[in-house]
């Protein structure tokens, strides 16, 4: 189960993790399917511009940022994540 490190503009955070179980035909379900959500909402709103998800300690498993906006965003990984440290950052670029 994740622990939070560092707090800056969080107000609440989500980590979902399922787990499904894909039954072979004539077999007992072995295989997994696993997914992840992290869902996280913003204490004070955010200017919408990017969001960089990253890690120090492991090779993200394939991602997407399925909403971002001034108050939340909802992040899905197609994987568990490892053991580590995961690193989410709004940044304000300008173009």
């Amino acid at each position: 189960m994740p622990t939070q490190i560092v707090n800056i503009n969080v107000w609440r955070w989500y980590y979902l993790r399922t787990v499904s179980l894909i039954p072979k035909e004539g077999e007992a379900p072995q295989m997994k399917a696993v997914s992840t959500l992290f869902f996280l909402s913003f204490d004070k709103p955010v200017k919408v511009s990017t969001l960089e998800v990253n890690s120090p300690d492991f090779k993200l498993p394939t991602h997407e940022v399925k909403e971002f906006n001034s108050r939340f965003a909802i992040i899905a990984f197609l994987d568990a994540l490892p053991m580590g440290t995961l690193e989410l950052t709004v940044r304000n670029r300008a173009i």
